[in-house]
């Protein structure tokens, strides 16, 4: 029974599982030549394929914009000297909204 199962596991017609029914699954997994086709057609000006690597993965966010992406990192919406104190040690440019520093 179990090799007859097995062997029709791979073939198409057969019926989907009940939870597949009920459950909603995650979509599925894009590979990067794929990737490349979509983002073609797209108005998108640059794309980085980057390996995540163990070290990659300890990198906080302001860390992989600057080194990885080669960009600088922005804010907005600063309103008060607390705002600034806290933009100025990670922003390379701060954009301010109704306050004069």
């Amino acid at each position: 029974l179990y090799a007859r199962r097995r062997a029709r596991a791979g073939q198409p017609g057969g019926r989907r599982h009940r939870r597949s029914l009920l459950i909603r699954a995650p979509p599925l997994l894009t590979t990067g030549e794929e990737k490349r086709a979509i983002l073609a057609t797209s108005a998108v000006d640059r794309v980085a394929f980057v390996p995540f690597t163990q070290d990659l993965r300890s990198y906080p966010p302001e860390r992989f914009v600057r080194e990885v992406l080669g960009l600088p990192l922005f804010t907005w919406t600063v309103r008060t000297a607390q705002d600034r104190a806290v933009a100025a040690r990670w922003a390379d440019a701060i954009t301010f909204e109704g306050f004069e520093p």
